[in-house]
C-alpha cells in the first residue's frame, strides 16, 4: 500500500539544509524529520532543475552536498508522470530513484542547451519500475496537481 506523500518547494528544502540567520528555518529539519515518519517527501525534476541551475565545477561540492541531503530527506523517491493506457491520462507517480543519474541527466540537458528533453516519467533511466506506485488519482488532472 503507498503512503500519502507531501511535496516541499526547493526552498524548503534548501532552508532545512542552510538555516538563515534569524528565521525560523532552524525548525524545518526536526519538523520534516517527524513528517516523514508518516508521509513520503519526495523529490522532483523541478528540484534537480533548480539545484543545477546554480551548479558549476567551482562549486560542485554544494551541489554533491545538496545531493546527498536530498537523497536522504526523500529516501531516493520521487515524483514522476505515468501515463495511464487505458485512458490516456498522465498521473503523478512516487518512485524509487537514483537520484544522481537522474541529477546527471539534468546537468547534461542543461549544458547542452537541450533542456526540455529530460524524461522523467517513470519509464526513464533513473528509475526502479518496481518500486512504483500511483499517486492519488483524486489529487491529479491532466499531469497537474488540483488543491
Amino acid at each position: 500500500m503507498s503512503r500519502e506523500y507531501i511535496y516541499l518547494d526547493w526552498n524548503v528544502i534548501k532552508y532545512a539544509l542552510q538555516p538563515r540567520i534569524g528565521k525560523y528555518d532552524d525548525s524545518l529539519l526536526p519538523i520534516i524529520s517527524r513528517l516523514a515518519r508518516r508521509y513520503d517527501i519526495p523529490y522532483s525534476e523541478a528540484h534537480l532543475r533548480d539545484l543545477a541551475s546554480g551548479h558549476s565545477e567551482e562549486n560542485k561540492h554544494y551541489s554533491e552536498r545538496d545531493i546527498e541531503f536530498l537523497e536522504k530527506l526523500t529516501g531516493s523517491k520521487a515524483i514522476v508522470f505515468v501515463h495511464e493506457e487505458n485512458t490516456g491520462r498522465e498521473l503523478l507517480a512516487i518512485q524509487a530513484r537514483n537520484i544522481e543519474v537522474d541529477f546527471s541527466s539534468i546537468l547534461q540537458a542543461v549544458s547542452s542547451e537541450d533542456a526540455a528533453t529530460v524524461d522523467f516519467s517513470a519509464n526513464s533511466v533513473g528509475a526502479d519500475p518496481i518500486l512504483t506506485h500511483r499517486a492519488d488519482p483524486n489529487l491529479t488532472q491532466g499531469g497537474t496537481l488540483r488543491f
